[in-house]
Parts: C-alpha cells; structure tokens; sequence
C-alpha cells in the first residue's frame, strides 16, 4: 500500500508546469503582435497578418474573431437588460444587512477614536519617563554583565540623574 501512495504523491506533486509554459508563449505572442501591429500602423499591414495569409489561417482567425464578437455582444446585452433587475433584488435583499453593518462600523469608528485619544495622550505623556527608565536599566545590566559592583553602577544613576531631565 505505501507503494502506491508514493507514487500517487509522486504524480500529484510535481511535473513540468505546461500550464505556465502556455500562458508565457501566449502572452509573449500576444505581445508580438501588438508590437507588430504598432509598428506597421494597422493590422492588415503587420508582419502577423501576412504570415497567417501565407499559412491560409486567416479565414479561421476571422471566424473565431466574428463568434467572439457575436458571443460578446449577446453577453452585453444580457447584462444590460438583466442588470437593473439582479441589482434591484440585491438591494432589496442586502440593503437592511448593509445600512445596520454601515451603522455599526460608524459608531466602531467613534468609539475606537475616542478610547484612542485617550491612550494616545498618555503614551505621549509616559514615554519619556519609560526611555530614560529603559536607557538606565539598560546600561546597569551592561555594567553589571561588565562585572562592575552596585555601588558603581548606584554612583553612575546619581550622575546621570542629575544631568539629566526629560521634559514633557
């Protein structure tokens, strides 16, 4: 049984990617004959539109080209007439849901700015006492960790303290 599964994960797992490889080719010929048809002004006078005459697939780039046009044409139409009837349905279905979602993200809104400013106030009130707190103990483990004993590093907070002052 383990066999198989190797090679079942084996199978499903890697291979060449054909599907990349295509999307690049095309994307590069599609790049060549925009290119192509820039260069030369139009597209009955570009390189792309000679080469398929000469290969007699012209008249099948003109079919598929005239079912794609009819195709799309059929599909905006549908839209156009289909649309203000799906829409006013949607409205009528999801217009309750989105005025009480749109009603609740307002006064979310108003609430978070509100507790905010305060938060933000005391932040700015507080970091500078919390940077120098930061900066002193900081600098005492790295004397510490340098072997320095407590009352050198008790001598360098009162020197340091003194010249010192944070103002708000």
């Amino acid at each position: 049984m383990p066999v198989f599964q190797n090679i079942l994960q084996k199978l499903r797992g890697g291979g060449f990617p054909w599907f990349r490889l295509l999307l690049v080719l095309m994307t590069f010929a599609a790049g060549f004959v925009l290119y192509d048809i820039r260069v030369h002004g139009s597209f009955n006078a570009s390189s792309s539109a000679h080469i398929l005459q000469q290969s007699g697939l012209m008249s099948i780039t003109e079919q598929a080209w005239n079912k794609v046009s009819y195709y799309s044409r059929q599909g905006y139409s549908w839209v156009e007439t289909n649309t203000p009837q799906y829409y006013s349905e949607a409205v009528t279905m999801l217009g309750p849901s989105l005025e009480l979602g749109w009603r609740k993200l307002s006064e979310s809104a108003v609430y978070i700015k509100d507790n905010l400013s305060y938060h933000v106030s005391w932040i700015i009130e507080n970091l500078p006492k919390f940077a120098q707190w930061v900066s002193i103990n900081v600098f005492i483990s790295l004397m510490h960790a340098a072997g320095f004993d407590n009352d050198m590093c008790n001598m360098f907070v009162t020197s340091v303290s003194c010249f010192v002052h944070f103002e708000v």
